[in-house]
């Protein structure tokens, strides 16, 4: 159970994708399913941010487009659509510091994944996860490296995980309020700052 708050746009989403797919006996690419609702949804924070980074017509065409990709995949998910998303929720609330996950921490989590149709269609237009990250920044006004620091909170821990063609790679990082780390993995590199 995660201790954020799900959006109650997200929730909807999650529960109209995760009947859609199991409604057509889909089993593969949750992930960027979900994330072609979400973007097909224009009322979504995940839509409003691209819009900073794309034009409209280019958003559409991004949701048609992963959906295309994501029917043909092989790679079969072992959970369904429903706990696959409560465990990408319940990742992303270790991930990262919000009271409330909303569909724009759905959209950073695939364009972060190098394997997943979203970020590779992202790349496409030259949008990274960083990218969305500032845009996310700019939207809300708030600068993207800006934490909020509490008298109590003088560690951060961090759990990442990282799954691509040759397996999943699973990291726990404690770093002291104000240290960052640079993990590299293939062709990515990641930065973690507490």
């Amino acid at each position: 159970m995660t201790k954020s708050k799900i959006s109650n746009a997200l929730m909807v989403i999650m529960t109209r994708t995760a009947e859609e797919l199991t409604k057509n006996g889909t089993k593969h690419s949750y992930k960027d399913y979900l994330v072609a609702s979400i973007l097909e949804n224009d009322a979504t924070m995940a839509h409003t941010t691209l819009t900073m980074l794309m034009q409209e017509w280019q958003i559409r065409s991004l949701a048609t487009a992963i959906r295309n990709k994501a029917s043909e995949s092989s790679i079969e998910e072992i959970v369904s659509a429903e706990h696959y998303f409560e465990s990408l929720c319940n990742f992303l609330d270790r991930a990262i510091d919000t009271r409330r996950i909303s569909t724009v921490h759905i959209l950073y989590a695939a364009a972060a994944d190098p394997s997943s149709a979203t970020s590779r269609l992202l790349h496409n237009y030259g949008i990274n996860a960083e990218d969305i990250l500032t845009a996310i920044a700019r939207l809300t006004g708030e600068e993207s490296n800006e934490r909020t620091v509490t008298k109590e909170s003088t560690t951060r821990d961090i759990a990442l995980c990282v799954e691509n063609s040759d397996g999943r790679v699973e990291f726990n990082v404690s770093l002291a309020m104000g240290d960052s780390v640079s993990l590299t993995l293939g062709d990515s590199r990641i930065e973690l700052c507490a």
